[in-house]
């Protein structure tokens, strides 16, 4: 019973992302969002039990949440500035490394990559534009020093 309290919720999930996303309520457009929701859940539902292991993300959560709020919030303040000197003045970006920590290639390092890069990326003044061995390519608005410690994005 435990699948189907789990399939239904899943479902209305997806039903209720697809007509916000949609943008109106029309039948046509419920009828869409409940096949389609109900398609998604039934194939989530059975990768999850086909799968042999479980997808999780394991992250140093109590750790990265107040660092990345924290960043998102200066750099907002930051890029509101620039973006409105851009205005007057005229202003491109710049391209900066970030050096990281080099990381294996087992599961677990490629993960902790991803997470870095996703990271990066959430910031409003930061985008990942390629990842190296040892530095990540970053396209910045406003000017802003790479992080001094390689470990922190990890």
């Amino acid at each position: 019973m435990h699948w189907a309290i789990e399939g239904a919720l899943r479902w209305a999930g997806l039903t209720g992302l697809y007509v916000v996303l949609a943008g109106q309520l029309s039948i046509s457009e419920m009828t869409a969002g409940l096949l389609t929701g109900l398609a998604a859940a039934a194939l989530s539902l059975a990768l999850r039990a086909a799968a042999e292991q479980r997808f999780r993300l394991r992250a140093p959560w109590h750790r990265l949440v107040p660092r990345l709020s924290l960043a998102v919030l200066r750099d907002v303040n930051r890029v509101a500035v620039t973006l409105a000197k851009a205005v007057i003045a005229g202003h491109a970006g710049s391209i900066q490394g970030q050096p990281i920590a080099p990381i294996g290639e087992t599961a677990a390092g490629v993960g902790r990559r991803a997470l870095a890069i996703l990271l990066v990326s959430v910031a409003p003044n930061g985008y990942v534009l390629e990842s190296r061995r040892a530095e990540l390519t970053l396209h910045r608005l406003a000017e802003a020093a790479p992080a001094a410690d390689r470990q922190r994005l990890l």
